[in-house]
């Protein structure tokens, strides 16, 4: 239990400062070294956040320490002979003591984090291949050398994009999953405080879960991997209940300061775009290029144009007719419904007293339509498929949510309503054009079959496919998300959900009653792991692989045989 400001100053209200070198002596009673001038300010014991941690360094040293330890970088790994030496002399972990094999050999017996050169390969490898969206972290591959297994030269912001999504997926099949299952919390822990809409329950709970993250931490690493950074976290969940959300308080905002030479690019929606005569169907985001014009072919034209009239117009009648026409399957029933409502929907409003936009969408679009390679909508920048094979970001991965009725085969007479989540690629950008009357922008999509694994992240397989009849979405109700590839099985990869637009889309439209609510839907990277792990399965070292021998020589110290 910490002290409070007000117990601290009563233990340093007599405190007398010596400054110069002083003999060092352990003092049970008075562990203090000095009293802080900050004591001296009259507001000083009121102030209830006196030390502002800066969330920032904090993420990118516990990020640093963990990938040099892992990877066992020289120099920079945590795990190393005077660590292991430690452990000899607190008498615990003994399968993990130092061995002597000759003269000056020592043998360092693999530890349950060890990987081998293949596994630090494959680590490697999937960082070196690695494509994020972009304005999220700068192109980590430069720093990634495949032939030493060492990764070098990452800013504070790529750590940060590391921690969050991307250092325990690429782990999750190379290391024991008692280990994966740490660093999934721990990863958790960083998002979450980093949330932009946070509630205080939400912090009381980072900071039970933290506790617990870290002594499962102590259980697998050294104690010299517990420098003060690792027990640093610690204190970042009780800052965040005292001075508010951690991107008011971090250095990002500090050193990132805004000039109109280093002004970063934004994602605005309506710059430079025209309005259109339709109120009803107004125009939504903005084009990357000119685009190209080109003729739609039959199918894809029917296809988008359905799609884009049963988004905005739902009709009881049409349903109805269906019903007396198809009889009792409820999957025929729907099937045609999806199928002929256009076309009824067009004869009907003929001859109709209707608003102009509902007449000149029944009459359907032109198939001459712009081609698009880039678009900007709900503050995400979206790229084509094809355009992305040239770069080095991933801005093509769509994600969206649609109320659904769900059949088991044609003979379900008992569909299952409900929000079904789809995931994709980009693979078309098209603007239809309702004969200058009001125009859409639609996006063409690849949607892939889903599985989730045993730690709870969704993977998507990019060969499987679904929903082929229905490729259409509108540009509007999509959001940004992205995939890595899995390491073993290549044609699977894992779905990564973005909190949200990098930077200030959105943040004065909201209703602020709302604005500060918690986002109720969970990031499809951050479930709970399902796997259980029993403490008798876990084990401080690995069986199937060989120790570290190094060639050195300790005068007066004693190394086991």
């Amino acid at each position: 239990m910490s002290l409070s400001r007000f117990d601290v100053l009563k233990v340093l209200k007599d405190f007398n400062n010596k400054f110069g070198k002083t003999q060092k002596r352990v003092d049970e009673d008075n562990p203090w070294k000095k009293k802080s001038i900050f004591f001296d300010l009259p507001y000083w014991e009121y102030n209830l956040l006196r030390h502002n941690l800066d969330v920032m360094h904090i993420e990118k040293n516990v990020y640093d320490s963990l990938l040099a330890t892992l990877l066992d970088i020289d120099g920079k790994t945590k795990d190393h002979l005077k660590g292991r030496l430690d452990l000899q002399d607190l008498g615990i972990r003994k399968e993990l003591h130092p061995r002597t094999l000759a003269l000056d050999k020592i043998l360092l017996p693999p530890v349950c984090f060890s990987m081998t050169s293949k596994e630090k390969g494959v680590l490697c490898e999937v960082l070196k291949g690695l494509k994020i969206p972009n304005n999220h972290a700068t192109n980590i591959s430069r720093c990634v050398n495949l032939k030493e297994h060492k990764v070098s030269g990452l800013k504070s912001y790529d750590c940060h994009f590391l921690m969050h999504y991307v250092l325990h997926i690429v782990v999750r099949k190379v290391l024991p999953k008692h280990v994966v299952k740490v660093l999934i919390r721990l990863s958790a822990f960083f998002l979450g405080i980093y949330t932009k809409v946070i509630q205080l329950e939400e912090f009381e709970r980072l900071e039970k879960e933290i506790a617990v993250v870290l002594c499962e931490l102590e259980r697998i690493f050294p104690p010299s991997f517990f420098d003060i950074m690792i027990h640093l976290p610690i204190h970042l969940a009780r800052e965040g209940m005292l001075g508010g959300p951690v991107q008011y308080r971090c250095m990002y905002a500090v050193e990132s300061v805004e000039t109109r030479f280093n002004r970063p690019y934004r994602n605005y929606d309506d710059a430079g775009m025209d309005s259109q005569k339709s109120g009803l169907f107004p125009r939504m985001g903005r084009f990357l290029d000119s685009g190209e014009i080109s003729t739609l072919d039959f199918n894809s034209w029917i296809q988008a144009h359905r799609y884009f009239l049963v988004s905005y117009v739902a009709c009881k009648e049409h349903e109805k007719l269906i019903m007396q026409c198809y009889g009792s399957r409820k999957w025929n029933r729907a099937r045609s419904h999806s199928l002929e409502f256009h076309e009824w929907f067009k004869t009907r409003v003929r001859n109709q007293q209707v608003l102009e936009e509902i007449k000149w969408l029944s009459r359907r679009p032109s198939r001459v339509v712009r081609r698009l390679k880039g678009f900007i909508v709900n503050g995400f920048r979206f790229h084509t498929q094809d355009r992305e094979k040239k770069i080095k970001t991933q801005n093509s991965g769509v994600v969206i949510t649609a109320l659904t009725e769900s059949y088991a085969s044609s003979q379900d007479q008992n569909p299952i309503k409900g929000n079904v989540t789809y995931y994709g690629v980009l693979k078309d950008i098209i603007e239809l054009d309702y004969y200058g009357n009001f125009n859409v922008v639609v996006f063409k999509c690849d949607w892939f079959q889903v599985k989730q694994d045993e730690f709870g992240f969704l993977l998507v397989n990019f060969t499987r496919l679904t929903c082929q009849n229905d490729p259409f979405v509108l540009a509007s109700q999509v959001q940004q998300v992205f995939y890595i590839q899995d390491p073993i099985e290549k044609d699977w990869h894992v779905v990564i959900k973005l909190s949200g637009p990098r930077d200030l889309y959105d943040m004065f439209r909201s209703n602020e009653d709302i604005a500060w609510q918690i986002d109720n839907e969970p990031n499809v990277s951050f479930s709970d792991p399902i796997i259980n792990v029993s403490d008798d399965s876990v084990s401080y070292s690995r069986d199937d692989m060989d120790g570290v021998t190094i060639n050195k020589s300790l005068d007066g110290v004693q190394i086991e045989k």
